[in-house]
């Protein structure tokens, strides 16, 4: 599996998460860290410091990964926020610590850069029991000043159903509990049936369990209908029930059963149960689909439902209304106002019409408690048929009044905009008949997203077939589905009209002025007044946040999300102003001396904060995008997309502003969109420059075939000669496959395409002696040598874990064994430095012992007459791997002593060196690289070329050298790559869920056809094109 956290999944932890200047004016208890318990070890273990500004002139500075404090706190039970107030001085990126209640793992918390001696808080909500509990942050990142953790009650509303079972004890007869409990969705409770899944409620107040709302979630396809059914580890038996026994202890007897369901064939379900006097609920599953795996959610509905939502329609809700990626439509609610955790169930299934919905709505919606139910169908009824209006028109009729009839509630939203051709020309005639629907009902019916007006004027957040949301689509989808509802259901159910204020600056009306100064209170902790504070609540939580901010945004816009300011550019229309740019999230004007015009815009401090220019270009053509912008506390390094798609990152010194270019960016005459999004955040960007580019030349591909050894085999010689040949011609498909031909990746891709893979990428970790000690047995030299007979060409990386005395003992935030990731920074004490420069004679020693190991393993190749392709070290600059924690010296020193190791000591003349830093100020210099190799993972459906980075790799060497997409996520459009001339060599897609699932191809990072469309091309080399060895 990768390696890496994704971004996907770090916003999925964090989501629940809620960053804000100060702790706003909410009462609450709190409580001195300094005086809860600490844990540490180690050469810098955390301790007690007397630090200026702290509560009582002391606290607790987290250190070591692991490092521990704990303090007792007492509660009246339930939904409760946690509040912790620190000092985070030393990583303008941000630090990451572990939160648990008594001893569960309830999620991350970001501790924001705050500068010496400066303060900030940052919340997470929990359920905590009555009485005593034990909260503890784990130092994840650590190097944090932790001050004091306020607990205040959660808000609640009367229309609302808490969700009560996030964080609390959970036990299995087999699968681990906890991860149906913990903060996020992508984690489930896996085991085989029969078996149980039970929760100790004890803690939650018998007043907010008199009555729940269980519902489970599994990520299959809702029913199995239509012809893209993909049923897994569904419950097909199964009960609901509770237990008057205390809490504390599992038991065993004494269970009642509330609700029997036995054939079930959806992957989610809800169920209302009666649970007054009882302090246990248990679901316990005696027949499954194979294995069993889901999420079980725990709603307060002592008061009724009315927070519970089912989302039916076809395979653009499917993708759309997923919980277990992305931002679901639930946390955007909660993150608009916390008092709302809906419970939300994903009813959408691919390839199915209105005429699907109709045979089958009574039949879900039997015994379902769900009070608001989406009707989302009509693009598969309208594909290629202008003239079935009438029977959709009846359809949904039937289903508006199904839904009725058991006292619910529908939601009809207009089926999406198009750029297809088939379906495109024929939506207005649909939709009209929704327009008829919405007058028929009138306010029996709530009318949902508008989604033909969106798509139609955002066509770039559509994929490649132009009927289907492209990843950032979907994304976009589920944010306007909860705006929509938010405006809709939440505000005018539960907010009263004093909530509506807004007016900060005190002048009598709602502006962007008052945006303003709500955006620098939020950013740079500027105090409000009361009465300041009070029109800022807009949601009326007791808190000023960022979802009021969001809220202000749109009122001050008239319903939007953000409010319309036209980009202005200057005189000269190439150069355009961030401060006249479109500013999304806390993102503000401010003042400065030395940008252009006195003014430029940051600080990019949350995933949320972008600028947006509009610009204008007057002809088909590639151009150069120069940002001008200043890191504030070092270098930075930021995203850039255009038309919501990636074009690359750019580099920001802290020195003052300075200029940096992404070349060979292709836009097609008229206006696009430019946005500047956060990766490692923290500027201030003043402005973009959009000019001609005269793109890539094919003067690039030309390459020398001397490898850099002198000594390199024939073998070795014969394939980089065959490279350098196909290279600016062809671009090689390879995919990481820990089994080859016989593995899934490979598998999944013939059935998609009738092609495999011509490079298999492979790794030399479990060969590394910290590791085989271990009881770890490595395969890939046997996979190798299989695929190299069967024709193919192999490539290895080293994720190389540090030598054993090095690895830190224990486990890690995901409760596993620190060893299996002794190759991450955080898991190993291991110093490169103090190696390369000898002042750890010992670590050199172990080190020198395990490169010999792997060069025998490369050597049994070399002897079998197999070249590989190289890469070690790999991604250094990102700082997660050890080799690259201590910086680019002692990493280059690394690389050269590697090489020397290897080919001068152990004759390994069967590489060909691929490297892979990642930065042009890690390049060890031309003599030491055969080939540059660049890992770019692309949002999900993102298929641009990645050519400004292309281009960017070309400037590292003094001299042409191959450059590879070495690792990848999103496999290309090739058209792209040929539009822009930027040939890769190679691209390696990374294998597990980038492309299959439950052993099939999986559709959520490439879609089949672009996936098809790429491996059938003429410009790219498969298995079967690659020449007789």
């Amino acid at each position: 599996m990768k390696r890496k956290t994704s971004a996907c999944l770090l916003s999925a932890v964090m989501a629940l998460s809620c960053l804000s200047g100060m702790p706003g004016f909410a009462a609450g208890n709190v409580y001195e860290l300094e005086d809860g318990r600490i844990t540490g070890s180690g050469e810098n273990a955390s301790a007690v410091v007397s630090l200026n500004g702290a509560g009582s002139g002391k606290a607790v500075h987290l250190t070591n990964a692991g490092d521990r404090v704990s303090v007792e706190v007492q509660s009246s039970g339930g939904s409760q926020i946690l509040t912790f107030r620190y000092c985070q001085p030393y990583d303008e990126n941000g630090k990451y610590q572990n939160v648990l209640v008594n001893g569960t793992d309830i999620g991350q918390i970001l501790c924001a850069y705050t500068g010496e001696g400066a303060f900030r808080t940052v919340s997470i909500p929990a359920v905590l029991k009555n009485g005593k509990n034990t909260v503890t942050v784990e130092s994840a990142w650590g190097w944090t000043y932790l001050d004091s953790v306020t607990v205040g009650a959660a808000q609640t509303s009367s229309a609302a159903n808490p969700l009560i079972s996030r964080g609390v004890p959970a036990y299995s007869g087999g699968g681990r509990a906890s991860d149906s409990t913990d903060a996020v969705y992508y984690t489930s409770w896996q085991s085989s049936a029969p078996d149980y899944l039970a929760y100790d409620l004890s803690g939650v107040p018998a007043s907010q369990r008199k009555k729940v709302l269980a519902v489970w979630y599994n990520d299959s396809t809702y029913d199995n209908l239509g012809e893209y059914v993909s049923r897994a580890a569904e419950p097909v038996d199964y009960v609901l029930e509770v237990n008057k026994a205390a809490g504390g202890s599992y038991p065993t007897d004494g269970w009642e059963t509330a609700v029997t369901v036995t054939g079930n064939g959806l992957s989610s379900r809800q169920h209302l149960v009666d649970m007054a006097g009882c302090n246990w609920i248990r679901m316990r599953v005696t027949k499954a689909d194979t294995s069993v795996k889901l999420n079980l959610d725990i709603h307060d509905a002592s008061n009724g439902v009315y927070d519970s939502w089912l989302f039916l329609g076809d395979s653009i809700t499917a993708g759309g209304m997923v919980i277990s990626w992305g931002t679901s439509f639930a946390t955007n609610i909660h993150s608009m106002d916390e008092r709302y955790q809906p419970a939300a169930q994903n009813g959408g299934i691919g390839g199915i019409t209105s005429a699907h919905g109709k045979a089958s709505i009574d039949s879900w919606l039997k015994d379902s408690p769900v009070r608001f139910v989406s009707i989302a169908y009509g693009t598969n009824d309208c594909w290629g048929n202008p003239n079935n209006a009438d029977t959709y028109y009846a359809n949904t009729k039937y289903m508006i009044d199904a839904v009725l009839k058991l006292g619910k509630i529908p939601v009809l939203p207009t089926i999406p905009g198009s750029t297809n051709s088939s379906v495109a020309p024929n939506v207005p005639i649909y939709n009209k008949k929704i327009q008829q629907l919405y007058s028929e009902y009138g306010d029996k019916i709530v009318k949902g997203p508008d989604f033909e007006k969106f798509f139609t004027e955002h066509p770039d957040y559509l994929s490649s077939d132009g009927v289907h949301p492209s990843g950032d689509g979907y994304e976009q989808m589920r944010k306007f589905w909860a705006e929509t509802m938010f405006d809709t259901v939440y505000q005018n159910a539960s907010l009263p009209e004093s909530a509506l204020g807004g007016d900060l600056d005190g002048d009598g009306s709602v502006s962007r002025a008052d945006i303003v100064l709500l955006q620098k209170h939020l950013l740079t902790e500027s105090p409000l007044g009361k009465e300041q504070a009070e029109a800022a609540d807009l949601n009326a939580d007791g808190k000023v946040t960022s979802a009021d901010l969001t809220l202000l945004k749109r009122q001050v816009s008239g319903g939007s999300a953000e409010p319309d300011v036209p980009d202005t550019p200057l005189a000269d229309a190439s150069v355009y102003e961030a401060e006249n740019a479109k500013l999304g999230g806390a993102n503000a004007v401010k003042a400065d001396a030395d940008a252009s015009g006195g003014k430029a815009v940051g600080n990019f401090a949350d995933d949320t904060d972008t600028v947006t220019f509009s610009v204008e270009v007057p002809s088909d053509g590639i151009y150069k995008l120069t940002l001008t912008a200043k890191g504030i506390g070092g270098k930075k390094t930021n995203n850039v997309s255009v038309d919501g798609q990636s074009v690359g990152t750019f580099d920001s010194a802290s020195e003052g502003f300075t200029d940096a270019a992404l070349k060979g960016v292709m836009m097609k005459a008229g206006k696009h969109e430019i946005t500047v999004s956060k990766s490692w955040g923290w500027i201030l960007l003043d402005q973009i420059r959009v000019e001609p580019d005269a793109g890539i030349s094919n003067d690039v591909y030309k390459v020398s075939d001397q490898l850099i050894n002198p000594n390199a085999d024939a073998n070795a010689k014969k394939l980089f000669s065959y490279l350098c040949g196909s290279y600016g011609k062809y671009t090689l498909a390879g995919q990481v496959c820990d089994y080859g031909m016989e593995g899934n990746e490979f598998k999944s891709i013939y059935q998609v395409t009738g092609k495999y893979p011509a490079i298999c990428g492979l790794d030399f970790m479990d060969y590394a002696p910290a590791r085989t000690a271990r009881g770890a047995k490595g395969f890939s030299v046997d996979t190798a040598k299989k695929f190299h007979e069967q024709g193919g060409i192999v490539t290895f990386c080293w994720h190389w874990n540090c030598p054993d005395k090095y690895l830190k003992d224990g486990t890690d935030s995901s409760g596993n064994p620190r060893w299996w990731q002794g190759f991450s920074t955080a898991n190993t004490t291991f110093d490169i430095a103090a190696v390369m420069n000898g002042t750890d004679a010992e670590g050199k020693k172990l080190l020198d012992a395990d490169i010999a190991e792997i060069a025998k393993q490369i050597n049994i190749l070399g002897d079998a007459g197999i070249p590989i392709l190289w890469r070690p070290l790999h991604e250094a600059s990102g700082g997660w791997f050890w080799w690259g924690a201590k910086g680019a010296e002692p990493y280059k020193k690394l690389w050269k002593y590697l090489y020397q190791q290897l080919t001068e000591v152990y004759h390994c003349n069967n590489l060909i060196w691929v490297w892979n830093g990642q930065a042009a100020d890690w390049y060890p210099g031309d003599e030491y690289v055969d080939v540059i190799g660049e890992d770019i993972y692309a949002d999900a459906h993102s298929y641009g070329a990645q050519n400004a980075k292309f281009a960017e790799l070309l400037e590292y060497p003094s001299s042409n050298k191959i450059t590879a997409l070495t690792e990848n996520g999103v496999v290309f459009d090739i058209d792209n790559v040929i539009a822009s001339n930027a040939r890769w060599a190679w691209f390696g897609t990374w294998g597990g869920s980038f492309v299959t699932a439950n052993g099939k191809y999986s559709e959520q990072y490439t879609e089949a056809e672009i996936l098809k469309k790429t491996y059938n091309s003429d410009a790219v080399i498969t298995l079967d094109e690659l020449p007789k060895w």
